[in-house]
């Protein structure tokens, strides 16, 4: 017990800032850059989950093209991570994603400390007060700041990042977990479950809301969907972590309740996950520890919340998305149209300057014969 409250103090001290995997790529491996528009490229480039998002939606909607090209981006494998290489035992997910010319491309998907900022709310109120108490003294509006705010003032945002990893590896990374959906989940779906994560909680918190339980949660929602997941246990051995023998492969099955709101969607059923359906088993014995302690775990209410969420938001961008590509092929349909009105235009015109290039061949024709016969009249007339 003693040993268990030391690692997790031992956990605290070193936790003071998990560094992230951009962080310590080896940068000696070759990357080569695939040819796809859904992508966080350069592969140095850390996308927010945010903006990432803003960027899969834009670019599906600009074209037929490209709306075509994001449906067959599926999420062919996700891995749970686990840096055992550092003191801080950071932990992520690699996203292997097939794109639309069947190309298997890795993403790293991960949480990590962003900037001190003040709560938005926070600067509206003290705004506020002194607009009200222009003439108080400092000390009377410290007085009146709320504690929420004063401790919101030092709150660090989670910055929640995409990035593509190409070929690049990372020394002292250990797999957890490897999680198949089955079938493949589309890219949009998991964009959309990491950015409903990160909504749920965006400010990072060292005991709670890092990247453990950002990881967790993001692969409890996935596995959601159902597929094929072995967890591989860390244990301790000569001084270092190693990976264990990995679980036997277990079949998880689509959740099957459908939410009344969203089950008419014709998506098929939505899944919503009952108590039970993934346990820390198969989430892997090892996420969310620290040198094989426990640090955070995940409620099976907050993967049904996110899976619910993630669902809704899905539904209504893939509305969208169709309302948008719907226009778009019926301003395609109105410029073949057009295209092609402007083409028979041009037909006809064609023709009609043929009828009259043959017009005025014939009346050259006749010219040339009255010349020819005032030529005949003029000697004829010399003769006589």
């Amino acid at each position: 017990m003693l040993s268990r409250i030391f690692s997790f103090f031992r956990f605290m001290a070193h936790s003071t800032s998990f560094e992230s995997t951009s962080q310590k790529a080896s940068t000696n491996n070759q990357r080569s850059t695939p040819d796809s528009p859904f992508l966080p490229l350069p592969w140095s480039q850390s996308l927010e989950v945010k903006e990432y998002m803003r960027i899969v939606l834009r670019t599906a909607s600009s074209t037929i093209e490209a709306h075509d090209q994001l449906a067959q981006h599926t999420v062919f494998k996700l891995e749970h991570i686990k840096d055992v290489g550092n003191r801080t035992q950071h932990e992520h997910i690699i996203a292997t994603v097939v794109d639309h010319n069947g190309n298997k491309i890795r993403l790293s998907i991960e949480r990590s400390k962003g900037q001190a900022i003040a709560a938005p709310k926070c600067e509206k109120q003290k705004r506020s007060l002194r607009r009200s108490f222009s003439s108080s003294s400092t000390a009377t509006l410290a007085s009146l700041s709320s504690p929420e705010c004063d401790s919101l003032d030092k709150t660090k945002p989670a910055k929640d990042v995409v990035q593509y990893l190409g070929n690049i590896q990372f020394p002292g990374s250990r797999i957890l977990t490897v999680f198949e959906p089955q079938p493949h989940i589309p890219l949009l779906l998991l964009a959309i479950i990491i950015e409903t994560v990160h909504d749920k909680e965006f400010l990072y918190t060292l005991v709670r809301n890092q990247c453990y339980w950002f990881a967790m949660l993001v692969m409890g929602v996935s596995m959601s969907q159902g597929g094929l997941v072995q967890s591989f246990p860390l244990k301790r051995g000569k001084g270092k972590m190693r990976a264990d023998g990995g679980s036997e492969v277990k079949l998880l099955q689509p959740l099957q309740f459908s939410d009344p709101d969203i089950g008419s969607s014709g998506l098929g059923a939505i899944p919503i996950l009952p108590e039970g359906d993934i346990t820390v088993k198969e989430l892997g014995p090892s996420v969310g520890t620290h040198t094989g302690v426990p640090i955070v775990s995940v409620r099976h209410d907050e993967i049904r919340e996110v899976a619910i969420e993630a669902q809704r938001r899905y539904k209504d961008e893939l509305e969208k998305l169709a309302t948008k590509r719907a226009a778009q092929e019926a301003v395609a349909r109105m410029l073949e149209h057009a295209q092609s009105e402007i083409e028979a235009a041009n037909a006809r015109a064609e023709a009609a300057n043929a009828r009259n290039e043959a017009a005025n061949a014939r009346a050259e024709a006749v010219n040339a014969e009255n010349v020819a016969l005032k030529k005949q009249l003029a000697q004829m007339q010399r003769c006589s």
